[in-house]
């Protein structure tokens, strides 16, 4: 029987001995792997343990991401300009005598451009591409749209065990009352499921004259009571005495120790505690009743227990650490622990890799703590605490709740079942690799080395992802609105539309697309940890982005208008002068879209084969419109016809000169308008 199902943990190895488990509890989820056995069923459904957790699941809320949020506000606003823009167009040329047919048309066409079709298409491949990135750099994103949401991290509560430090435990200090007797207690009470119970199990076998396979085969075990976290220790029955192994001040709190003796190994434990060691105590009941074993199964309710001693654990600190939360701060994201552990194993272990609690009494929270303060008190605290030491999952969803209520966007990592409710309703919930598969299905993301570093990598590339999302969305609707100012500069002149309805399809639809597409291939910027993280109510356009956008569509619509206008006086042919309007917006597109690479560099500083699928693109898309106006049947859907040199050359002049002038926007953005 595979019993890390049971237990919340991955059997990492095998062993070669038997163990006799006849009574132990088996519970619902566990695969049975061999053999033949008979269960009596006490609980089914939503009494089972899994039960239980799948109703708080079923119960948590799992919030819309930042992203879907921002492209609802974005949805709406776009709704607003269609309708009010194919509605101005209608009626102002209904107004002028316009022929309704062309008025309809140019309406619909004005309205399809509004809306970025290529957007949709351009957001699943940065998406796909983004997680692609992850996972090369060991983190694998099991769901497309929080991809984006990890550049939007503002707070990171990670565990210590194996993320801060590598998870190779090994017992470094023992403290025994009898140390046969303790042998004995941690050979009998360990059930070879849990990284410390490995530690503890090779420290016992490298024990001279001593032999724990044989010391198992002395006894038959009778029954088991696996450790929980919220009664932190485990008992194991046999036919002459039960043993315990769990949480110190626990078996302590349960011993018949004097209260002094109690406060001494209290002392020592804090002691041990400060070194960043993990301590688990050791204890036994000799000659146990049947109505105690009773109360042991129903109520976990033990007294007078005889405690053996203790074993401190050590684990080392991964030396990627320290750098990686120096990288946090540095990008505007907090760092907070939470952890099983004491609060003296943690506060050591935080200290060696750079987080230092100064005020320890509003820096630090025990789970004993929490329990007692309201969720209004909580969410009130949680923002200064570096430290949330002893809590159960249950206490995690609480703190998760408490942060999002201040508007956090919250990474939290967990690796059990019991981790499943808090991992849902964080923004990102991050497993290790060996999670259990309950958390591995709630979490966003899964942690193929399970080490921090990684998770600031991923916030890296997530912060790339939403850079790329708004320069595509920047190229996109820039061309759109300069197409809509094109067309209003038309209406108001009270001259012929400069576009038809069939050559505004092209350019969005055509034209458009293939730059669109090669804007997803942008490799990510320089410096992203060095900024802020993005405010969880901003918009994805942001003010600074919405100037650039005004300056490039209106300097792009009144430079095309403008030479519309001069081809239409100089040939006094409406079909030439839409004709060179309709190439010289294409070819502006594909000049300016060099520029919005990158917002904040200017464009002789952007390294031209940095993303070799651009320069495809623009070949392509450069080709395609060539091909718009030497093409027979092209020529008859659009009214298209050849361009004479002297109109290239005004062509590639006017994109020239819009190209200049959104450079000339860009600076005013880094310049002016940020600051």
């Amino acid at each position: 029987m595979e019993e890390s199902n049971s237990t919340d943990s991955d059997i990492k190895r095998s062993l070669d001995f038997a163990r006799d488990d006849k009574s132990a509890q088996v519970f619902m989820g566990t695969t049975v792997v061999g053999g033949l056995g008979k269960f009596l069923v006490t609980k089914t459904g939503l009494k089972t343990e899994i039960g239980a957790i799948a109703h708080t699941l079923s119960e948590t809320a799992e919030s819309e991401t930042p992203l879907q949020k921002r492209f609802s506000a974005l949805a709406r606003i776009l709704t607003v300009v269609v309708i009010i823009a194919a509605g101005f167009i209608f009626f102002v040329g209904l107004l002028r005598g316009e022929s309704l047919v062309e008025l309809f048309t140019t309406s619909v066409a004005v309205a399809v451009a509004a809306i970025p079709e290529g957007l949709v298409i351009a957001l699943t491949t940065i998406l796909a591409l983004g997680m692609q990135r992850i996972l090369k750099r060991k983190a694998l994103v099991r769901k497309l749209v929080v991809a984006e949401t990890l550049g939007t991290v503002t707070v990171i509560a990670t565990d210590k065990t194996g993320t801060l430090t590598e998870g190779k435990l090994q017992v470094v200090k023992t403290d025994f009352v009898e140390k046969t007797e303790a042998l004995r207690a941690a050979t009998y009470a360990n059930h070879l499921v849990d990284p410390l119970e490995f530690a503890l199990w090779e420290w016992l076998t490298g024990q001279s004259k001593y032999d724990p396979e044989s010391t198992l085969k002395e006894h038959p075990r009778t029954f088991v009571i696996p450790f929980d976290s919220k009664h932190k220790f485990s008992a194991t029955g046999y036919d002459h005495a039960v043993y315990f192994l769990g949480a110190p001040e626990i078996l302590l709190a349960k011993s018949a120790l004097s209260k002094a003796q109690k406060d001494e190994w209290f002392s020592k434990i804090e002691a041990w505690a400060r070194e960043g060691l993990r301590v688990l105590a050791l204890g036994v009941k000799h000659g146990t009743t049947t109505p105690t074993i009773a109360k042991l199964e129903k109520e976990h309710d033990a007294s007078d227990i005889t405690f053996l001693g203790c074993v401190g654990f050590s684990d080392p600190v991964r030396s990627s650490v320290k750098s990686a939360l120096a990288l946090c701060y540095e990008a505007g994201i907090s760092v907070k622990v939470v952890t099983g552990d004491y609060r003296w194993t943690a506060e050591a272990v935080m200290r060696k890799v750079g987080l230092k609690i100064s005020h320890p009494e509003t820096q630090i929270l025990e789970g004993e703590e929490i329990s007692e303060l309201s969720d209004e008190d909580l969410t009130r605290r949680v923002e200064n605490i570096m430290l949330f030491a002893r809590v159960s999952p249950n206490q995690k969803l609480r703190i998760v709740e408490a942060l999002k209520k201040r508007g956090e966007i919250v990474a939290l990592l967990g690796d059990g079942v019991n981790d499943a409710p808090a991992l849902k309703r964080a923004d990102i919930g991050i497993v290790v690799g060996e999670a259990t598969d309950v958390a591995k299905e709630t979490a966003d993301l899964v942690l193929l080395d399970s080490n921090f570093a990684t998770i600031v990598a991923a916030v890296e590339e997530g912060r790339g992802i939403f850079a790329n999302i708004q320069k595509v969305i920047t190229y996109l609707l820039s061309d759109t609105f300069a197409e809509v100012t094109l067309i209003f500069l038309g209406l108001i002149a009270g001259v012929p539309l400069p576009l038809t309805a069939a050559q505004i399809l092209w350019i969005n639809l055509v034209t458009d697309t293939f730059p669109t597409l090669a804007l997803t291939m942008e490799p990510k910027e320089k410096n992203l940890l060095k900024r802020m993280p993005i405010a969880q109510d901003s918009a994805i356009i942001s003010k600074s982005i919405a100037a650039l956008m005004l300056i490039v569509s209106l300097s792009s619509g009144i430079v095309i208008f403008l030479l519309f206008l001069y081809i239409l006086n100089m040939t006094h042919d409406l079909a030439t002068a839409r004709v060179v309007a309709f190439t010289a917006f294409g070819i502006k597109s594909l000049f300016v879209v060099f520029s919005l690479r990158d917002r904040s560099t200017p464009i002789w500083k952007i390294p031209l084969l940095s993303n070799p699928w651009l320069l495809g693109a623009v070949l392509v898309s450069f080709t395609v419109q060539i091909a718009g106006l030497s093409i027979v049947w092209f020529q008859e859907l659009l009214g298209t016809h050849g361009l004479t040199l002297a109109q290239w050359s005004w062509v590639i002049l006017v994109s020239i000169i819009i190209l200049l002038l959104a450079e000339t926007g860009k600076f005013i953005r880094n310049t002016v308008i940020k600051n």
